[in-house]
């Protein structure tokens, strides 16, 4: 049987048929329902193929591989996944990259349940990808870790803190601000999450300024209308005149990048977001104020800015909210319980 095995772990290695493959992964498999110990042997041969280019051999292999991690072979398997993960990063087509990062998060989300030691060493390198496609699937990860292992909160919610800038992503950056609203627990971490959410907001309010609209609406005008065609006649080099047709592009109008992605997406009439980020403020502000280390004078500045933020979003959906009327009456009623939480005393006693 090992022998078998050994056989069909160069076949896997050394053919670039997709069919051989495939067929060659089922028999491993098989192998494995009754000889998992030698299939664990061959462990790191097997994940060789997964610099195959085609994403179902990619998935067939981690179907047989993660099934037979131990806590012997959990490190080199986690670092190997690392490693895939990492080279996701330079795929540029997106052909594989984005199907094939998401599945390597999982796999290593298995991982990391299954064998808490290398938890810490996995989440830190994928909360680079933040940014990216698969940024949804990092961010359900890193929100499992936090939750499951208080001791590695802190490193976390410091990482999770210098990405913001980086996510553009409107779901990403709403889990995002739940994490940081929901275990930022200590009085150092608490004050530097609200710092810099209230940085990635700017000052509210949070309306697009007219020549600022018309600005991005005449961009958006160009981007559309194409290149234009231009034919002209040219001299050739033996004289005779020729026609020659060329396509020619407007210069681009400089965008400014410099808006945290935050607030550009809160300026896009993203009601459900700004209710979340009110919230998370929200939690913080009653936090700071059962702890002893903040002072109360700091509480109560906390308190006003976050209150002049909901005041803002909730300005925002009525601008916002004509095709959407529901989401503005959910955001109103939402947004004034949080108000009702922070300057109510009587809420607060209860």
């Amino acid at each position: 049987v090992r022998a078998a095995a050994v056989t069909y772990t160069n076949l896997l290695n050394s053919q670039n048929d997709n069919n051989v493959q495939l067929i060659v992964l089922e028999r491993l498999e098989a192998l494995k329902t009754k000889h998992p110990k030698i299939i664990q042997e061959l462990l790191m041969d097997v994940l060789r193929a997964l610099s195959s280019p085609n994403p179902d051999i990619c998935r067939k292999v981690l179907d047989v591989a993660m099934d037979v991690v131990t806590s012997r072979n959990v490190a080199e398997v986690v670092n190997v996944l690392k490693r895939e993960v990492t080279k996701t990063a330079d795929d540029t087509d997106g052909a594989k990259g984005v199907v094939y990062r998401n599945m390597l998060v999982r796999a290593i989300h298995g991982c990391a349940v299954k064998f808490p030691d290398v938890a810490e060493s996995v989440v830190h390198t994928l909360m680079d990808f933040l940014s990216t496609d698969g940024g949804m699937q990092v961010v359900v990860f890193v929100r499992a870790i936090v939750e499951q292992y208080p001791d590695l909160r802190v490193p976390l919610l410091t990482k999770l803190m210098n990405n913001l800038d980086t996510v553009a992503h409107t779901s990403v950056m709403g889990v995002c601000m739940w994490i940081l609203g929901e275990y930022s627990e200590e009085a150092d971490v608490l004050r530097e999450a609200f710092e810099e959410i209230m940085t990635q907001l700017g000052d509210p309010t949070f309306l697009v300024r007219q020549e600022d609209k018309a600005a991005s609406e005449r961009a958006a005008a160009e981007a559309a209308a194409g290149p234009k065609m231009v034919t002209k006649n040219v001299v050739l080099a033996d004289g005779t005149y020729a026609t020659q047709t060329v396509y020619t592009e407007a210069p681009k109008a400089k965008v400014d990048d410099s808006t945290p992605p935050l607030r550009r997406i809160l300026l896009g009439g993203d009601v459900f977001l700004g209710a979340i980020v009110s919230s998370a403020l929200t939690k913080l502000c009653l936090r700071a104020s059962e702890l002893p280390e903040i002072d109360p004078v700091e509480t109560k500045a906390m308190t006003a800015k976050t209150v002049l933020v909901m005041c803002g979003v909730v300005k925002m959906a009525e601008v916002n909210a004509s095709p959407q009327k529901s989401s503005l009456a959910d955001c109103r009623d939402r947004l004034s319980l949080c108000t009702r939480a922070l300057l109510d005393p009587k809420a607060s006693a209860v």
